[in-house]
């Protein structure tokens, strides 16, 4: 999985940064997933693109931003039905 974050303030703590690349492994074929921190509030954005084109965004707020969030989160969308029709 392509993993790229975009951040002009400490949002993405080493902790994230850390939990991300330890999963992304388990994401085979062409995923792709961007952080981006909100310039206007504390939330990060996280785009994940999957094989095929679909295509989700979540929104943070402050108590999600956590690795162990972000990793059991991340799972539960890789295993969405959506991702893996035909």
């Amino acid at each position: 999985m392509a993993v790229h974050i975009l951040s002009t303030k400490p949002a993405v703590t080493p902790e994230i940064y850390d939990a991300v690349h330890a999963i992304s492994h388990e994401f085979s074929g062409d995923w792709g997933l961007s952080i981006v921190n909100s310039p206007s509030n504390d939330e990060l954005v996280l785009k994940l693109s999957a094989p095929r084109g679909f295509r989700r965004v979540v929104r943070l707020q402050y108590e999600q931003q956590s690795g162990e969030f972000i990793t059991r989160m991340l799972r539960e969308l890789r295993d969405q039905d959506i991702f893996h029709t035909v």
